[in-house]
C-alpha cells in the first residue's frame, strides 16, 4: 500500500506528531497491517502508534506510559 507524503491524512498525522514530541518522520514500513485492505478500498491509511517497531511481538514487548499518552494527544489533534 502506498499514500502519498502530500496527503491530508498524513499532513495532518506529521503536524500533530511535531505539535507534540517536536519530530517527526515518515517512511515506509516492512511489515504486514489491515491497513493495505482500507487503502485497497480507496480509504487513504496511515499507521502509527507508540513504541518501537523492535519490540513488537516480542517476549519482552512493552511502551512507556508517556509515549501512550502522547500518542493519545496525536490521535485527539488528527482527529480535531
Amino acid at each position: 500500500m502506498e499514500v502519498s507524503a502530500d496527503h491530508v491524512i498524513v499532513r495532518k498525522l506529521d503536524r500533530a506528531v511535531n505539535d507534540v514530541i517536536g519530530k517527526s518522520v515518515i517512511e515506509s514500513a516492512q511489515y504486514a497491517t489491515d491497513a493495505g485492505v482500507f487503502n485497497s478500498h480507496n480509504i487513504p491509511t496511515v499507521v502509527f502508534g507508540p513504541g518501537d517497531i523492535a519490540r513488537a511481538h516480542t517476549e519482552e514487548e512493552y511502551i512507556e506510559l508517556d509515549q501512550l499518552h502522547d500518542a493519545a494527544r496525536i490521535i485527539q489533534r488528527v482527529l480535531e
